[in-house]
């Protein structure tokens, strides 16, 4: 700022000009780095590394890749079960895997789809629907079926990992809290609606013949939510985040657990064809 004063019988006082900002915003710099340094206020970084690593968010990208997998053997199975070739198996196996992130990136998040850079997940997507379509005409003859518990586990991993991850991609683009919980929704669901829609099913977590789903999934994000917000640091809320999204598809798959539905009278009967109003 500028100091003016008076100096002798001066008709024109001298000016004094201090630069203080400079200073000021060192001074604020230095404060902030050592709050840093002394881990005041800061908050743990909401992410994985960029390959698996033995720490908890290695071992998260890690899951990510597994639930990829998982998710496009899913897919593949559905749309050759509902008579679709080679390719469109691989394409449903991929939408399946990567539909929900991409709809969080491109749609909510307004940034390009993960798997622009992170190249591997089209990669691991592709190779596991293809690889499903001609290996599981042979698995299931010998018992084989998508319930068994190496793909029931791989799921379930799979759909928590998703929607932690969804979340920590939302947090880091400041969005508000609700807007976070949706991202962790359609990164884990999302894939596997459009897979229903595009191989003539009901989508699965519309209805309760199958057990739930997006429950569980919005459940797994505020999970991460909370131990973020009570301070935990990027292990633990990764940690329960997965870990509450595993045990709830367990109970729920052993209980049985539906969704609550109207009673058959009152719904609707689908006409058959031909049928007039």
């Amino acid at each position: 700022f500028r100091l003016a004063f008076a100096a002798g019988g001066c008709t024109r006082p001298p000016l004094v000009r201090l630069t203080l900002v400079a200073r000021a915003s060192a001074s604020c710099s230095n404060s902030t780095n050592t709050a840093a340094a002394a881990g005041l206020g800061v908050r743990h970084h909401d992410g994985m590394p960029r390959y698996p690593a033995p720490t908890v968010p290695g071992l998260l990208r890690l899951s990510d890749y597994l639930g990829t997998a998982v998710f496009a053997i899913s897919g593949s199975v559905t749309a050759a079960s509902s008579g679709m070739d080679l390719f469109g198996a691989t394409a449903v196996g991929l939408i399946t895997a990567v539909g929900g992130g991409t709809l969080r990136d491109a749609v909510i998040l307004n940034s390009s789809p993960f798997w622009v850079k992170e190249t591997e997940y089209v990669v691991i997507a592709v190779a596991a629907a293809v690889a499903t379509f001609f290996a599981w005409p042979s698995l299931s003859a010998a018992g084989v079926t998508e319930n068994t518990p190496l793909l029931f586990w791989g799921d379930a991993l799979g759909l928590a990992a998703f929607a932690v991850i969804g979340a920590q991609n939302a947090i880091r683009a400041a969005v508000p809290g609700i807007v976070v919980l949706l991202c962790a929704l359609f990164t884990a669901t999302f894939g596997g609606m459009v897979r229903d829609l595009l191989c003539n099913r009901p989508a699965r977590i519309m209805y309760s013949h199958a057990d739930l789903y997006a429950t569980v999934a919005v459940s797994s994000g505020a999970a991460y939510m909370l131990a973020r917000q009570l301070g935990g640091s990027s292990s633990v809320r990764i940690l329960c985040g997965v870990v509450l999204g595993v045990a709830m598809r367990y109970v729920v798959n052993v209980f049985d657990v539906r969704a609550p539905t109207w009673s058959a009278a009152m719904v609707a009967k689908p006409k058959s064809p031909g049928e007039s109003d």
